[in-house]
């Protein structure tokens, strides 16, 4: 689980920006956003063990932050290790790995609506209303959920461990095993739940993918701890075949890939875990490039590293975060299509992902 790793390091992270907005307070941590107003939620895991994990909100009209609107709603810690969220509907689905569950909140409210016992949750794939799937870390399982009536309906016994992202594709279901054992990308039909075929990768480790806008499927892949090289892939899956991969540099760690709103260029985060600049910050890539990009887009300074990344659907703004060691605030920052610096607040405690409402 690469955030324990991470949280085991012990950097102090300090990090300055001249050329953008900087935080106003945030408000009394028993306040809640506007039901109506445009949010963008963060996901913030918390420190391992700590039962820290929080809700966060950014108001952008108001540009205004709450930080752990969990608490305010429901008078209660949200729980250990917020790992990611989905919105569905007026529900969102809150996936609290270490706490063996995932808490279902109104999306507008963000009072409890209920909960589903489901071993290291880890991400969601909402298949139809009455049917998603959850990957769970350390299993070889994958489970089988119903939304609507928040109970487990099943679990899937798979080849191999630890489901990470998913992905729909017509009627299959994209999965990604992150296991250092696995070079397969995995297709279930969504009517059965079965594996029905699989796409052999160049590297080993499937964890993400993203579509770009030819259609194709990008999926990273590695396990540097492992000693599994990271490696970045175009598939066709119509096809079943692969038609083009690279290979990233040795200790080169990518993470958290997404695409741009024009789906011509994809984005991605690279962590140096020994505290230097070189291959750590945001990274981007055209689609059609022939070189893993060599340089950071957006880079970090010395003893920093980013873990959260995300693209706003309307602007196309780019939204960073910074977890700052897991030890303290995280931060947050948003900047332009081009790269610039516009502004920067603070957020709950290990930041890892956004959804945009």
């Amino acid at each position: 689980m690469r955030g324990c790793l991470l949280k085991s390091l012990s950097f102090l992270l300090l990090f300055g920006f001249a050329a953008c907005k900087k935080d106003k307070p945030d408000g009394p941590d028993n306040t809640l956003p506007p039901a109506y107003a445009e949010k963008v939620l963060i996901a913030c895991e918390g420190s391992l063990g700590n039962g820290n994990a929080a809700l966060s909100v950014y108001d952008i009209a108001a540009d205004s932050v709450y930080t752990d609107v969990f608490n305010a709603a429901n008078q209660q810690s949200l729980g250990d290790v917020l790992q990611s969220m989905l919105l569905a509907g007026p529900d969102c689905f809150l996936m609290v790995n270490n706490s063996d569950r995932i808490t279902v909140v109104d999306s507008g409210s963000f009072r409890i609506k209920g909960s589903i016992a489901v071993p290291k949750p880890r991400y969601m794939l909402q298949v139809s209303q009455n049917k998603a799937y959850v990957g769970e870390l350390f299993q070889s399982k994958l489970a089988v959920i119903d939304p609507s009536s928040r109970r487990l309906i099943k679990e899937m016994p798979l080849q191999y461990r630890n489901v990470e992202q998913m992905m729909l594709w017509n009627n299959l279901a994209l999965i990604a095993n992150w296991d250092e054992n696995c070079r397969q990308v995995y297709l279930l039909d969504t009517a059965t739940d079965l594996p029905v075929d699989s796409i052999a990768l160049p590297g080993y480790a499937p964890s993400a993918f993203v579509q770009d806008k030819e259609g194709h499927v990008w999926v990273l892949a590695g396990n540097v701890f492992k000693g599994k090289p990271a490696t970045l892939s175009c598939l066709d899956i119509g096809s079943r075949s692969v038609l083009r991969s690279f290979t990233f540099p040795a200790k080169a760690d990518p993470i958290k890939i997404c695409r741009n709103n024009g789906g011509d260029t994809l984005l991605f985060i690279e962590v140096n875990y020994d505290g230097g600049t070189d291959r750590n910050g945001v990274f981007k890539m055209g689609i059609n490039q022939s070189t893993l990009p060599e340089t950071p887009f957006i880079g970090c300074v010395a003893n920093q590293y980013f873990w959260a990344l995300g693209v706003h659907p309307q602007t196309g703004e780019l939204y960073v975060g910074d977890p700052k060691g897991f030890v303290q605030k995280s931060s947050v920052t948003i900047y332009s299509e081009a790269g610039v610096a516009r502004r920067q607040f603070s957020c709950g405690i290990g930041v890892s992902s956004f959804c945009f409402k």
